[in-house]
């Protein structure tokens, strides 16, 4: 039985807080050593004195008027702060429990007094403020950071924009020369076999002699240069239209004997012709002739011979398809001429619709082409897109928009037509 009593005499004398018990006279009668030991006093000085004794002045005064009431009211009061008073006058702030301890009659017994050290708690407070206060700069600097971040990345993209402003712009102007070079070279040899056969006739034609070979010449050099300003203004998209419903599977069928005769034995032609083909609004002759210049270029590509596949389908291109190759979504049909040669690099795919470029030798090729092709097809609301492989082929699909009034009359299709232009 000793044994437990000084067990609970250690606890009571060395517990993390501090212990008071006080008489019903409220003067102390224990203080276990921790609570002397805050305030640098003996045990022995506490007894006999009330709790209050110990408090600064402004605790004593909030003590008598407020807590000494509250306890005779209830009997107890929680978590109450204060300062305490060392022996050498410093100040301890603490928070103070106290209870009432009553026995089986209700007489009042002792009051028992729990201190807890609240220098600590304070530090603690002041360190979670002060770091509140490290992160409200923190993340006010961050912000600021974000908001120099944002202000460069916008300076970068405008900086990136007129970049690429200029670069277009050049490259526009790098085009308009192409173009011009192109014109005046082919121009100046058309005209040259002009003007050399009328040059001959008026010779001939003072010696009496035949002149219908000369005549020929300066006709077939006429009928060059209007080839030429067909297929610039096909490129520009100003060539006149001639609009009408169509199948494209009838219209590929009717061309598949002019086709294989044009393509030579080294080519097998094919076709793919989907059933239940929509309508298209097009120009007829516009059209063949497209499919006529891809199918030449094909048969270029493959001079060891090869497979030239013509595939027709119906088509729906999405809004993320139209936002990102600036073409309207909707129903197409789609018509596709792929064959089994070289291949293009995908520097050539980026020019291969520019007027004037061509990858075939002088004299084999006039470059304009693809750029007929390119112009038809927009001037009639559609789209073209490539597909190449180097060693594998080429595919190059036309997709002209689905067509559903039937019944409009020839005036008011060509009137479209030209709106579309």
């Amino acid at each position: 039985m000793s044994q437990g009593i000084d067990d609970l005499e250690d606890l009571f004398d060395n517990a993390p807080c501090g212990y008071v018990s006080a008489g019903p006279d409220g003067r102390i009668t224990k203080a276990n050593r921790t609570f002397a030991t805050w305030l640098g006093r003996e045990r022995s000085e506490f007894v006999g004195r009330r709790f209050q004794d110990f408090l600064n002045i402004a605790g004593k005064i909030y003590y008598e008027t407020h807590f000494a009431p509250l306890m005779r009211m209830q009997g107890f009061f929680n978590e109450v702060a204060l300062d305490l008073v060392r022996a050498d006058g410093s100040r301890l702030p603490v928070l103070v429990n106290a209870v009432e301890r009553r026995d089986e009659k209700g007489a009042l017994r002792f009051v028992r007094i729990t201190i807890f050290n609240a220098s600590d708690r304070r530090r603690y407070e002041r360190e979670l403020l002060e770091a509140r206060r490290s992160a409200e700069n923190a993340n006010a600097e961050l912000q600021e950071l974000n908001r120099t971040l944002e202000e460069r990345i916008a300076e970068a993209v405008e900086a990136r924009m007129k970049s690429e402003a200029a670069l277009r712009q050049a490259q526009k102007l790098e085009a308009v020369g192409q173009l011009t070079g192109g014109i005046a070279h082919d121009f100046n040899n058309m005209l040259a076999v002009i003007l050399s056969a009328l040059n001959l006739l008026e010779r001939r034609l003072a010696k009496g002699e035949d002149i219908s070979q000369y005549i020929a010449a300066a006709n077939d050099g006429a009928s060059r240069a209007a080839a030429l300003t067909q297929r610039l203004l096909a490129f520009s998209r100003q060539q006149t239209l001639a609009p009408e419903p169509l199948y494209a599977n009838q219209m590929v069928a009717e061309m598949s004997d002019l086709l294989r005769r044009t393509l030579g034995g080294t080519v097998r032609l094919e076709t793919v012709l989907a059933g239940g083909l929509w309508q298209v609004l097009t120009d007829k002759n516009a059209l063949e002739n497209a499919i006529f210049n891809l199918a030449i270029n094909a048969r270029d590509a493959m001079p060891q011979g090869g497979r030239l596949t013509i595939e027709t389908a119906n088509s729906h291109l999405d809004e993320a398809y139209g936002a990102e190759h600036d073409v309207k979504p909707g129903q197409y049909v789609m018509v596709a001429v792929t064959d089994t040669g070289t291949g293009m690099t995908s520097d050539v795919m980026a020019k291969a619709f520019d007027p004037f470029f061509t990858t075939k030798g002088p004299g084999k090729g006039t470059g304009l082409g693809l750029s007929q092709v390119f112009g038809f097809v927009k001037q009639s609301g559609g789209h073209i897109k490539i597909y190449s492989e180097i060693g594998q082929g080429t595919s190059i699909k036309i997709y002209l928009p689905r067509y559903y009034g039937a019944a409009e009359t020839r005036k008011h299709l060509e009137a479209k037509a030209r709106r579309r232009a």
